[in-house]
């Protein structure tokens, strides 16, 4: 599952939470979470991996998808 702490932002550089929940029957290392977002011009993710990140919003305004993808080393990344 994927919680964001909003979904549409009033302000340029506004910082968005975002915490991804996989289920897997061992624990995951936070370098099992990849996140990602194109096109994104100067938009920027406190870390690239980890459940819970923070990523800002870039100084243009638009629509923008970001990405999460969770392996487990074992399995193919979902």
């Amino acid at each position: 599952s994927l919680v964001a702490s909003r979904t549409t932002l009033t302000g340029l550089k506004q910082p968005i939470q975002l915490t991804a929940t996989a289920t897997d029957d061992s624990t995951l290392a936070a370098s099992a979470y990849q996140w990602s977002c194109l096109n994104c011009g100067d938009a920027s993710f406190s870390s690239t991996q980890g459940h819970q990140v923070v990523w800002t919003a870039p100084t243009t305004p638009g629509t923008y998808t970001l990405q999460v993808s969770v392996s487990d080393g074992v399995n193919a990344a979902v």
